[in-house]
């Protein structure tokens, strides 16, 4: 098969949001897989002390990437598909030379900062240095150009780039741990694979002499989103290195084995939340506002059914779960995992309303900016003054931040939109309410007992949603 460059003369996608959503999930969910089997084989086989290492380098490298890379993949997902929405093809190639251009000058930045950080401050070897570097380009290379490639809809052509690229980076991983590698350095094939992704990916491009009014309105929405990523991604990062900090490299790897088990709820919404951002900017470029709505409120109650589901489902079971995938060695997994699933699944059922106010303006992005902010303020503070309690301690002020995080932007796109979410509320408080009963009746039983009462969940909840799982079974099957 003949590879070539993205030519959006030439490729122009669109898929619906039902297929597309599905897509963006399996392209999100391979690369969160190659994380979840990493961080799996890591544990495992090395121990609690080298995934916490691990976690740092890859928390850094997040922290770095959201400089610029997060806001501008965001962006050029925005941008890109709002240039779609209006068919306009020149337009479309500026803008990803726009954001191209860039990616290549912040490289050199992240390589600095990443070399600097692991050479003095974690004093690791050089190949640990390298290999710390190639992940940081790596993962602000695939941020970005990943946001092109959904927001000029090339959704196909982004999930299996994904699949590939994962897929070969795990293989290399597990071929590192059979030789023998027990250093940060087994990172370095997922690293590359990153990097291969950012190859594969970049479109070919255009000038970048577009409008001066839409320039500085790029640059607005990258300062704003830089600051209210790092407030919201960035706070998971640092909620990581606030365990190492507090309760040293063991405590990291439980916070970090806790995050593991938590990754496959999250990446439900990030697979659909990478479709939805740039199918909402077309609906709004096309100036289709009703279109705009109902694709708010559709994904809303698909991310509640599912988050909701999945969460309640994995906090009753919890504890046979841990058993299987850590073993006896992390017994803090249990009580934390289920306060970071909460957060993660609140996180999540918000992202629909944060891609709707942040599509419509720059001040969506103030709002959405300030929320996150004060949410990471909140989570910063509760640390500082509760930290040295533990890990438990450390998750209790993620969850306090989340909330903070995502209640402010659901209530904007409820009031401003006037959607009907109150009987949705009350389904989703009853439903936490028996998922909390149940894993207390649960607790301390046996496996088939915690299993029962988690299929004995699921069955109330879809029950609850019927209207909600025939909306997923109309997007798999194509039918509206």
């Amino acid at each position: 098969m003949r590879w070539e460059r993205v030519d959006f003369n030439r490729e122009i996608g669109s898929s619906s949001i039902g297929k597309g959503g599905l897509l963006g999930m399996l392209g999100v969910g391979w690369q969160g897989g190659v994380r979840f089997v990493t961080n799996i084989l890591i544990g495992n086989v090395a121990g609690a002390i080298l995934l916490g290492l691990t976690a740092t380098a890859l928390s850094i490298s997040q922290l770095i990437v959201l400089l610029w890379p997060a806001a501008a993949g965001a962006a050029a997902s925005r941008f890109v598909g709002l240039a779609l929405g209006r068919r306009d093809v020149g337009e479309m190639q500026k803008v990803a030379g726009y954001f191209i251009r860039r990616l290549m000058i912040f490289q050199l930045v992240a390589a600095v900062m990443s070399l600097t950080y692991w050479r003095l401050v974690e004093r690791g070897s050089w190949l640990e240095c390298l290999t710390v570097v190639l992940l940081t380009l790596g993962l602000a290379g695939w941020t970005t150009t990943r946001g092109i490639l959904f927001g000029s809809g090339n959704v196909r052509r982004a999930v299996f780039t994904d699949v590939l690229t994962g897929a070969a980076g795990l293989v290399g991983l597990c071929l590192f741990m059979v030789f023998g590698i027990r250093s940060i350095v087994v990172l370095l094939p997922v690293a590359c694979g990153y990097a291969l992704y950012t190859i594969l990916s970049i479109p070919r491009l255009a000038g970048s002499d577009f409008d001066q009014v839409l320039n500085k309105e790029i640059r607005r929405f990258v300062i704003l989103g830089t600051v209210g990523t790092i407030s919201s991604a960035g706070f998971l990062q640092l909620s990581l290195l606030a365990a190492r900090h507090f309760a040293g490299l063991e405590g990291a790897g439980q916070y970090s084995a806790s995050l593991t088990l938590a990754t496959p709820l999250s990446l439900v919404a990030a697979g659909l939340s990478v479709v939805l951002y740039p199918t909402l900017a077309r609906a709004w470029g096309g100036g289709s506002t009703h279109e705009f709505r109902r694709i708010t409120d559709q994904a809303t109650r698909v991310l509640c059914l599912a988050l909701i589901g999945g969460l309640g489902v994995v906090v009753i079971v919890r504890e046979g779960l841990v058993d299987l995938l850590w073993g006896p060695d992390f017994p803090d997994v249990v009580v934390v995992m289920p306060l970071l699933l909460a957060a993660v699944a609140i996180g999540g059922i918000s992202s629909p309303s944060v891609s709707a106010i942040t599509t419509r303006s720059e001040v969506g992005m103030r709002i959405s900016a300030a929320s996150s902010l004060s949410g990471a303020l909140v989570g910063c503070i509760a640390w500082a003054i509760f930290g040295s309690l533990g890990v438990q301690a450390i998750a209790w002020g993620y969850v306090a931040g989340s909330l903070i995080i995502a209640l402010v932007p659901i209530a904007v796109t409820w009031y401003r939109d006037g959607h009907a979410w109150v009987g949705l509320s009350l389904k989703v408080f009853a439903a936490l309410l028996l998922v909390w009963g149940l894993s207390v009746l649960t607790e301390g039983t046996s496996v088939v007992v915690q299993v029962c009462g988690a299929v004995a969940f699921l069955g109330v909840w879809l029950a609850l949603n019927r209207a909600e799982a025939s909306l997923v079974l109309r997007g798999v099957s194509g039918r509206r």
